[in-house]
């Protein structure tokens, strides 16, 4: 059973490095978002704040979907359950990477049919969103199938999904009405430092027992 489970990402021993090395990998690379938070006074939520969170996510079934239930499934789904099936099937690993998250990306494109029918906006207008939401969706789904494989616990993409759930996409717009290179250079420097820590911090026997 410990040996199934463990395939599954369920190895409460990995749990924890899992989590911490995720967050901070995650963190790093919202660091562009994460400056303008700051700088909106918006980053730090005060102690009361912090504590109407499980009345929020009791009362609003929307947030309850979006930051607890929605990554939980998902991850199980198409990170425990896909990747050690096809890895079974002696797929290679790093290719479960790159393919897997597509799947993941698909999942996604349903809601354009929906919108489409309800005519919620142009047919095209849908269609391009449509779009952007799968190439996003498909490339937090590579670093999620990445903290998967490389972390052997399904707890580091699952909080990774909820930390980007919260966040959600980084607004580029915005960024141009601050102080353009502080913002911008936080974005660069994000994206840098999460492609320069990810293998040494997810390599196994430094944060990750092996």
């Amino acid at each position: 059973m410990s040996e199934v489970l463990g395939l599954l990402g369920l190895n409460f021993r990995l749990a924890l490095p899992s989590m911490l090395v995720s967050l901070v990998l995650i963190n790093v690379l919202f660091l562009g978002p994460l400056v303008m938070s700051y700088m909106e006074g918006e980053m730090f939520a005060s102690w009361e704040q912090i504590c109407r969170i499980p009345q929020s996510l009791w009362k609003q079934p929307v947030w309850m979907r979006n930051y607890l239930v929605g990554p939980l499934t998902e991850e199980l789904v198409f990170r425990s359950s896909i990747i050690p099936l096809w890895t079974a099937s002696h797929m290679n690993p790093q290719l479960c990477i790159w393919v897997s998250p597509t799947i993941f990306g698909i999942a996604h494109v349903h809601q354009a049919v929906s919108r489409i029918i309800r005519r919620e906006d142009k047919v095209k207008f849908i269609l391009l969103s449509t779009l952007a939401q799968f190439m996003y969706t498909t490339v937090f789904g590579w670093i999620a199938a990445a903290l998967f494989v490389r972390t052997k616990s399904v707890v580091g993409p699952v909080v990774a999904h909820v930390f980007c759930n919260v966040q959600g996409f980084p607004d580029f717009q915005k960024a141009v009405s601050y102080p353009r290179y502080l913002v911008w250079l936080a974005f660069l420097m994000g994206l840098l430092g999460f492609l320069v820590l990810f293998e040494p911090m997810t390599r196994p026997g430094v944060f990750i027992p092996e």
